[in-house]
C-alpha cells in the first residue's frame, strides 16, 4: 500500500516550480530508515499537479499523542526520540535542514518505525552560500526564538529546537509552548527558558530584537515545569531548548547524551504497542466532537437554568397625579377599563386590567374643581366640590381655610357663621363650574354638590355660651357619622 502527496504548481510561476523541484531533489538525496523514501512520481500533461508516491504509514505522532487512552512510557519515549534524532542527524550530515519538524510530520507504522516526512520547507546548507534565508518557516509552536525575531542567517539548530518541543510534548501529551501569536509565543519562550543574556543581543543583532527584547528579566522555569520528567530528560531538554542556538549542540551530541544511557533503556521498535490508525485528522475530529459535546452541555445547562428561574412579576407603579393637566375627551370616553353610568359614579372592571393607573384620568378630570373650591368642616378635613367623585383628602393640622381665590383665611373654620357663609357663597359657583365641566365632557346629568355635614348643625349651637366644649362634642359626632367610629 502506498500514500500519495499532491503537489500543486503553476507553470507561469517560476518560484512554484523551483520549490517543487527542490523538494523532489532533497528527497532523492536522503536514504535513511527514519526518513520517508520517495518511491515515485505521478504526473499528467492535463493536470497542474503532480503526485509524490511514498510508503503508507498508519499513524502520525500527533494522532497518538492526542489520544487520551495512550500514555507513553519512558522506554517508548526514548525509542521515538532516538529514531527522530537519527533521521535529523542524517539530514544534517547531508547538508539539509528540515525547517518544519512537528508531531504531525513524524509518521509511524505498525512495526514501530518512525519516519520524518514533509520536506516542503526543507533547504540545503552551504557554507559559501551568502543568500539570506527566510524566517517565515517552522510551525509557530515549534519555532525557535531567533526566527521569531527575524533572523535570516541560521543553521541546523532550528531543527534541534523543534525536536526539543516534540520531546516535551511526548511527556506532557500537549504542546509545551502554545502561543496564539508570534509575540505571545516569544513571551512564553522567555518565561519558560529565561531571558537571553546581554551578550546574546550584541552577538546576533536580530532584526526585531529592539521590539521583542523583554523589559522584565525572567528566570528559567523549565525544571519546575518539567519536575515530573526524569532528571536526565530535563538535562537534555534544557540543552535542546537553549535560547542561544550555539548551545543546542547537534543531533549527534543529543544521541550520545546521558539520557539514552540510563535505565529504562529505549525499547526495540518491534516491541512497541500496536495502535489503531491515528492521524492528525482523527485528532482534529475528536477535538471537534469534544467541543460540540461541551457546547451542547452548556446549552442544556443554560436551558435548565432558565427554566428554574422564577417568573418575573410585573410591578405597576402609580405615577403621581398632576392636577395641572386636564384629561382629553377621547381618553375619558375610550378608556377600556372605565365605564361611566348614568348614576354619576365611576365603575372599574375587575381583573388584571383593573389597575390603579386607569383611575388617574378621573382624578385629574376634577382637579380644576377641587382646586377652585374647598369647604372646611369642623374636623380639619377639606371637602372639595364633587361631580360624582367621592374622595377626601387629609388636611394639615392647622384649621385655617382655603378660599375660592386660593388665598389663606385667618378666620377659624370652627366659626359657624363663616362655615355657612362660605357654603352659601360658593354653592352657586360650584354648580356652574361643575355643569360647565360636564358639558365639556359630554355628560348631561345634573351634578350635585354633596357635603358630609349640614352647616345648620353649626348654627343651632351659635347661641351657646360654652362655645368651645359644644364644638368639640360636635366634632366627635361628625367624625363618628363620617367614619363610623371615633378617631
Amino acid at each position: 500500500m502506498f500514500a500519495l502527496k499532491k503537489v500543486r504548481f503553476d507553470n507561469l510561476q517560476p518560484e512554484s516550480i523551483r520549490f517543487m523541484a527542490r523538494e523532489i531533489s532533497i528527497l532523492r538525496r536522503l536514504d535513511h530508515p527514519n526518513i520517508m523514501k520517495l518511491e515515485g512520481i505521478i504526473t499528467s500533461k492535463q493536470s497542474s499537479s503532480i503526485y509524490l508516491v511514498f510508503e503508507y504509514m498508519e499513524h502520525d505522532l500527533a494522532g497518538l499523542v492526542s489520544r487520551p487512552d495512550i500514555l507513553f512510557t519512558d522506554s517508548q519515549i526514548k525509542c521515538y526520540l532516538r529514531q527522530l534524532l537519527s533521521g535529523i542527524e542524517h539530514c544534517h550530515i547531508r547538508g539539509i535542514m528540515h525547517r518544519d519538524i512537528k508531531v504531525s510530520n513524524i509518521l509511524l507504522n505498525n512495526e514501530g518505525i518512525l519516519k520524518i516526512g514533509d520536506f516542503g520547507l526543507a533547504n540545503t546548507i552551504s557554507p559559501n552560500n551568502k543568500h539570506q534565508l527566510t524566517s517565515r518557516v517552522v510551525t509557530l509552536w515549534y519555532r525557535p526564538p531567533e526566527l521569531l525575531m527575524g533572523s535570516t542567517n541560521y543553521g541546523v539548530s532550528v531543527d534541534l529546537w523543534s525536536v526539543g518541543c516534540v520531546f516535551a510534548e511526548l511527556f506532557l501529551g500537549k504542546p509545551i509552548l502554545k502561543g496564539r501569536t508570534e509575540v505571545e509565543q516569544l513571551h512564553k519562550i522567555f518565561k519558560l527558558c529565561g531571558s537571553p543574556p546581554d551578550d546574546f543581543w550584541k552577538k546576533y543583532k536580530l532584526p526585531h530584537a529592539t521590539v521583542f527584547k523583554p523589559q522584565t528579566t525572567y528566570e528559567s522555569s523549565l525544571r519546575e515545569r518539567c519536575a515530573e520528567f526524569p532528571e536526565t530528560a530535563v538535562d537534555l531538554l534544557e540543552t535542546l531548548l537553549s535560547i542561544d542556538p550555539a548551545n543546542r549542540g547537534t543531533a549527534s551530541s543529543a544521541l550520545m547524551s546521558e539520557y539514552f544511557n540510563t535505565k529504562p533503556y529505549a525499547c526495540n521498535p518491534s516491541n512497541l504497542p500496536k495502535y489503531s490508525p491515528s492521524k492528525e485528522l482523527d485528532a482534529k475530529s475528536r477535538e471537534d466532537m469534544s467541543r460540540k459535546r461541551t457546547d451542547d452541555k452548556m446549552q442544556m445547562r443554560d436551558a435548565a437554568t432558565s427554566r428554574r428561574q422564577p417568573r418575573r412579576v410585573k410591578k405597576y407603579l402609580r405615577e403621581p397625579i398632576d392636577h395641572t393637566q386636564s384629561v382629553s375627551k377621547e381618553h375619558m370616553q375610550n378608556g377600556p377599563h372605565n365605564v361611566r353610568r348614568s348614576d354619576g359614579r365611576s365603575h372599574v372592571q375587575k381583573g388584571i386590567g383593573a389597575h390603579k393607573d386607569y383611575l388617574q384620568p378621573e382624578m385629574d378630570a376634577v382637579s380644576d374643581l377641587s382646586q377652585m373650591v374647598n369647604i372646611a368642616d369642623g374636623n380639619g378635613f377639606t371637602v372639595p366640590a364633587q361631580g360624582g367623585y367621592d374622595w377626601v383628602k387629609r388636611r394639615k393640622q392647622d384649621a385655617s381655610s382655603t378660599l375660592s381665590d386660593g388665598s389663606r383665611s385667618k378666620i377659624s373654620a370652627l366659626d359657624p357663621n363663616f362655615a355657612k357663609g362660605t357654603y352659601d357663597l360658593n354653592r352657586q359657583r360650584m354648580t356652574a363650574l361643575d355643569k360647565r365641566y360636564n358639558d365639556k365632557q359630554g355628560y348631561h346629568e345634573e351634578t350635585r354638590v354633596t357635603m358630609d355635614f349640614d352647616p345648620s348643625e353649626l348654627l343651632n349651637h351659635q347661641g351657646n355660651t360654652d362655645h368651645g366644649s359644644q364644638v368639640s362634642d360636635m366634632r366627635r359626632e361628625v367624625r363618628k357619622s363620617r367614619f363610623g367610629r371615633e378617631i
